[in-house]
């Protein structure tokens, strides 16, 4: 059903049933942003004994060297990811992104 036929029905205007879905929008959008902060994330210890990041083979990249992909979240961290990338340091850069408030 459109909203044409849906307001003849219930005897609203079209400029009223667009008033009040915006009303409504914009409640829901304060109570899904005051129940969506968290202020802390408790994260699991991890269960190997080292705690170091995992080592980047050093590469010789020349300034016109485009990297494959270019991934941004909305939070503003961005990260480039190269051809050379091993998928243990791009398993941990995912982890990064999922993590980042």
């Amino acid at each position: 059903m459109d909203v044409e036929t849906w307001c003849a029905q219930n005897n609203l205007t079209k400029a009223n049933y667009y008033y009040r879905l915006r009303r409504v929008r914009e409640v829901c959008l304060e109570q899904v942003q005051g129940t969506a902060a968290t202020a802390f994330v408790e994260l699991p210890v991890p269960t190997t004994a080292s705690t170091e990041l995992p080592k980047i083979p050093q590469t010789v990249t020349s300034d016109d060297t485009a990297p494959l992909i270019r991934i941004k979240n909305t939070k503003g961290l961005s990260a480039e990811i190269f051809s050379g990338v091993s998928p243990e340091m791009l398993r941990h850069l995912i982890g990064a992104f999922s993590h980042v408030e």
